[in-house]
């Protein structure tokens, strides 16, 4: 049976397409604003807040992603810096790649099934879980998963028109302007995958190998296409060229110290169930959710395989977009495991996110892989997982994510501001900690008093050590213990915010010193983030003595 038999009709495709990107439009503006930002979040206010010298210059020297997303945060914040500003250019970002998560499955199938392959691709994308929590996030994901979808629509459109494709560029330009928008875009979208994560170039080396074995496939017919596939490669290692010094600087100072460690395996399955699973499924037991994911991801992703070859066999240029598909939605992840594991860990979510294009893609070609009277009830399924996506991740961002648990930094700022010791110095260990700080303090005009320890972002030396990897955030020494002394003086009360205390601070000399002059003492904790507030003495008592109810120092 083929494909040919089982189509599935899509007649007004305009409305519904609209309603699906509008829908996933308002999933990633829903709640923007209301979470605090979190650490790396702060990091990308900062580099944006660089004049363009220190940014391209300097800030590459300690940082581990390239310069181009803050550049191009830094032209946003012109329409502001709260937090809902700064999360748009994400949103948008996210938002346009579900256009071309559409366009790539309208490509990608033959004529009587492009419609049907692209509403389904488009409405599993709009509805991912990871999908919509990174695409809430000032960071570069959003534009690297953008990058992924630019890349694969131009790939799939050389794979299915092999002779347009082969013309010689002069005659590209003058005759075929789309398929010299093709290679443009490919190299484009290449160069945009290197610059938003230093790990884009094992997504572009993927598809790049993937393209390169269909060449010769072809019988290295057409010396015209192997130009024009050079050609695109040039033009994105050319665009990518400036960053290539900070690209071997940043790996040497990686490998040297890095704060990411090798997943165990129960890291690892719960990797692989985020990025390849299908459901976000709100107020679950653990052990229902995983068996959950098991029961509908895995038969649909078969299914998906399984319809994608069907679909793509009527022609052997044709069947390369199976190749390509399935090719970037394991390559990567693949290659990421074996680097993991054999010369540095780099596996992340977040990291693997632009394989969840290709991926939407195959699972959406399922409904092709069974008979057609079961065709529609597989298209159901993908309206049962994006409705249940869509309303766990509405029901965690009202609940759960909104508790500051994980993201307490405005909260942290506020209850400092409104404690009956707003001026006492606030310590800060690691010096990044005073990054969202600041961001806050800034925003909320609370005026602050912090010293970020053993000095102000960043801190650069070979006398330092730098135990997360970041080249700008030294572990504590002894020698800052002075400049702690002087930070805190006679003060009656001093803050101390800390976030993983034992990593940078392993014999807690900060703690020790603070404990030894202020003898009241309260610490809450946020996950990884602890608050102590060390009191000299309550008021009306003798020196050294607390009350029985100290002040409140947390919320």
């Amino acid at each position: 049976m083929t494909a040919a038999t089982h189509a599935l009709p899509v007649r007004d495709w305009r409305p519904a397409f609209a309603v699906l990107l509008l829908a996933g439009l308002g999933a990633r503006l829903m709640f923007l604003g209301d979470r605090a930002l979190w650490l790396d979040e702060a990091y990308s206010v900062w580099f944006s807040d660089q004049d363009w010298t220190y940014l391209w210059q300097s800030v590459p020297q300690f940082e581990t992603h390239p310069p181009l997303y803050y550049s191009l945060l830094k032209l946003w914040r012109a329409f502001g810096s709260t937090e809902t500003s700064l999360r748009l250019l994400s949103v948008l970002a996210n938002t346009a790649t579900i256009v071309l998560v559409a366009l790539a499955g309208h490509l990608a199938a033959p004529r009587p099934y492009k419609l049907p392959l692209a509403l389904a691709a488009a409405l599993l994308f709009a509805a991912a879980p990871l999908q919509l929590i990174y695409a809430q996030e000032a960071r570069p994901y959003a534009l690297l998963v953008l990058a992924m979808a630019i890349v694969l629509c131009s790939a799939i459109w050389i794979v299915t028109h092999p002779e347009r494709a082969s013309r010689r560029l002069t005659q590209l330009h003058r005759r075929d302007r789309a398929a010299l928008a093709a290679f443009l875009a490919l190299g484009v979208g290449m160069a945009m995958l290197l610059w938003m994560h230093n790990l884009g170039i094992v997504f572009a080396a993927v598809l790049a190998a993937i393209l390169a074995a269909w060449w010769i496939c072809r019988g290295r017919r057409g010396a015209a296409l192997f130009v024009n596939l050079l050609a695109a490669a040039l033009l994105a290692v050319t665009l990518y060229a400036p960053n290539i010094p900070n690209l071997l600087l940043q790996v040497r100072s990686v490998s040297a110290q890095f704060w990411l460690e090798i997943p165990t395996p129960a890291q690892l399955y719960l990797m692989t169930e985020l990025i390849y699973g299908q459901l976000q499924i709100a107020f679950w037991g653990s052990a229902e959710k995983h068996l959950v994911q098991l029961v509908v991801a895995v038969p649909l992703g078969v299914l998906g395989v399984r319809g994608i070859w069907r679909l793509t066999a009527e022609s052997p240029d044709r069947r390369w977009v199976a190749w390509l598909l399935l090719g970037t939605a394991f390559g990567p992840t693949l290659v990421m495991l074996a680097l993991t594991y054999s010369v540095q860990p780099v596996m992340m979510e977040r990291t693997l996110l632009p394989v969840q294009v290709p991926w939407m893609l195959l699972c959406a070609a399922a409904p092709f892989a069974v008979r057609p009277d079961r065709a529609a009830l597989v298209a159901g399924l993908f309206i049962a997982i994006a409705v249940v996506n869509l309303g766990g991740f509405v029901a965690n961002q009202a609940t759960q994510e909104h508790r500051e648990e994980e993201r307490p930094w405005r909260a942290i700022a506020q209850q400092i501001a409104q404690s009956n010791a707003p001026d006492a110095p606030v310590i800060l260990l690691p010096n990044s900690a005073g990054l969202p700080l600041a961001y806050y303090d800034d925003l909320l005009n609370l005026g602050l008093t912090m010293q970020p320890l053993p000095a102000p972002y960043p801190v650069r030396g070979e006398v330092h050590s730098y135990p997360a990897g970041g080249q700008g955030v030294p572990a504590m020494d002894a020698a800052a213990l002075h400049r702690l002394a002087e930070a805190t003086g006679d003060a009656p009360t001093v803050w101390l915010i800390t976030r993983f205390e034992v990593l940078f601070d392993p014999q807690r000399l900060v703690r020790h010193s603070l404990a030894a002059r202020f003898p009241c003492a309260k610490s809450t904790h946020h996950g990884l983030i602890t608050v102590s507030r060390f009191d000299r003495a309550a008021e009306g008592t003798k020196a050294g003595h607390c009350r029985s109810n100290p002040p409140r120092s947390s919320s």
